[in-house]
């Protein structure tokens, strides 16, 4: 919820959103913003008690199972904090193409794109860099994403940014300050020979990385 605050503050595009603490808040947002809609959890990782609800019923259930921590399997100091006083987040089903955008430093390495399994859960299923992307669509994209670290100030190491394509273009559905996970760095370098990883080690250990790219192949994952 503070990512989602800080990036509408700087103008970056995202879907429509609410915070609510309760079942009737969160029936009163989802009448707002208007069926379908996404339930999230405000903290936890992994696309964990993420879920499309398509209507009051789903939307009903959904809720009660977040609201009783039942998605949380090993609870960290933080997420004991949140499941004490539990918060979820109501949001726009932003519908189109999914791309991922990875980042070192302020430099863009690539730009993936992703799939998923069937609603209404949130399952990763494939990957593929680069992603089929016009020169407009990547700049676009790439745009947005640089955007994401201005506002969130992240100006150091791997970033992770997730967006939608939709009627409005790129909206950005998720910031994270470290690499994607398995297997996109993977992916990356049978791509174009950067190594991530090890960029990112050479980084915390103050050495200079290396990020240009030896050959420009398809990858792809399932």
């Amino acid at each position: 919820f503070t990512q989602r605050e800080l990036l509408a503050g700087a103008g970056v595009p995202m879907p429509a959103y609410r915070v609510a603490v309760n079942a009737t808040e969160v029936e009163s947002a989802a009448a707002e913003i208007g069926l379908p809609v996404i339930l999230k959890p405000t903290v936890g990782g992994g696309s964990s008690g993420v879920r499309l609800c398509r209507n009051v019923d789903e939307l009903a259930e959904h809720t009660a199972y977040l609201l009783g921590g039942k998605h949380i399997r090993v609870p960290s100091p933080t997420q004991r904090k949140w499941q004490s006083s539990p918060r979820i987040l109501v949001e726009e089903f932003a519908q189109g193409p999914h791309y991922l955008a990875d980042i070192m430093g302020d430099q863009i390495i690539g730009i993936g794109t992703a799939d998923f399994g069937p609603p209404p859960h949130f399952v990763y299923r494939e990957s593929t860099i680069p992603a089929p992307l016009t020169d407009d669509e990547h700049e676009r994209i790439a745009d947005v994403s640089l955007s994401c670290l201005r506002a969130l100030g992240l100006d150091w190491g791997p970033t992770g940014i997730e967006c939608k394509w939709t009627t409005r273009g790129p909206v950005v559905i998720e910031v994270n300050p470290r690499l994607h996970g398995t297997p996109t760095a993977q992916l990356v370098q049978a791509a174009y020979g950067v190594d991530l990883i090890t960029a990112h080690i050479k980084l915390a250990i103050g050495h200079e990385c290396d990020l240009r790219r030896r050959h420009s192949y398809i990858a792809g994952a399932r």
